[in-house]
């Protein structure tokens, strides 16, 4: 009995030293065959070799293209080309440039040859774009400016501005109730209709318009309103004012005149053609 134990702890160290004899054989035959499969990987003819952008709208299609390619000529961990065709990863590329560009909501990839990549970007749709000195930002339907934006002429995109803020990127312009302020007032003049081009939020509401019904006035015409004028009151008084037969006489003679509408004083409203 003894000597059956004997042997078998003596044929378990045998098969240990084997095991650790196999181990050292194959580590570098692993090792090699690692390498030689990672050269092999990072041979051009795996390479992704060309970029198409499509579809940009504000961004800069030179950047991305800038960026995508330095991003594709980085390597995972190190070793890994991201530009290898077969390792390329849509899922990831596509998570990167929604981080990379927060004005990207998505992206859509197609290979041409394996060889190309064509990007077609979709950007957001934002809600407005708030300009405060030089710098204007892209600003979401809650109010947050995710991402600088070009100064763009009138038209192209509802403009807000009011009281600067020390760093409005990734910020509010104002507390959530007050965008809902900003919110219901757009919706109020859109119904009248009245074409926005630009909201000026301060101590009052100055709201520029170029177009009052099927009208077209000065592009410098303004809406004067108190910030705290009851929204349902100024539907019916806009309402009411396009109804008045003088009113509407005079916007159709000479709507390219028209100055301002004022509506600072409670109960009060004054209006003024340039002649």
């Amino acid at each position: 009995m003894s000597r059956d134990i004997s042997q078998f702890n003596k044929n378990k160290k045998l098969d240990r030293i084997r095991r650790i004899k196999i181990f050292w054989i194959g580590l570098p035959v692993l090792l090699l065959v690692g390498i030689g499969f990672l050269a092999l990987m990072r041979q051009p003819r795996f390479f992704i070799e060309s970029i198409t952008i499509e579809g940009t709208r504000s961004l800069d299609r030179e950047l991305v293209f800038t960026q995508s390619r330095d991003y594709l000529n980085s390597s995972w961990a190190g070793l890994m080309p991201r530009k290898n065709i077969l390792f390329f990863s849509k899922v990831r590329f596509k998570e990167w440039m929604v981080e990379a560009f927060p004005t990207v909501e998505h992206v859509d990839i197609s290979f041409h040859n394996k060889k190309s990549i064509t990007l077609d970007i979709h950007e957001k749709d934002p809600f407005a774009v708030w300009c405060q000195e030089e710098t204007c930002f892209f600003m979401d339907e809650e109010g947050k400016m995710y991402s600088e934006a070009p100064r763009f002429s009138d038209g192209v995109f509802l403009m807000i501005s009011g009281d600067t803020l020390e760093n409005p990127l990734g910020n509010y312009f104002t507390e959530p109730d007050q965008i809902a302020e900003v919110k219901t007032l757009i919706k109020v003049l859109e119904e009248v209709p009245m074409h926005i081009l630009t909201i000026e939020l301060s101590l009052e509401t100055h709201v520029r318009i170029d177009k009052i019904g099927d009208i077209s006035v000065n592009s410098n015409a303004k809406l004067m309103i108190a910030r705290d004028y009851d929204q349902g009151v100024l539907q019916e008084v806009l309402t009411l004012l396009l109804a008045d037969p003088v009113f509407a006489q005079s916007l159709r003679d000479k709507g390219s005149s028209f100055e301002y509408l004022d509506l600072r004083t409670p109960g009060k409203m004054y209006y003024k053609f340039l002649n």
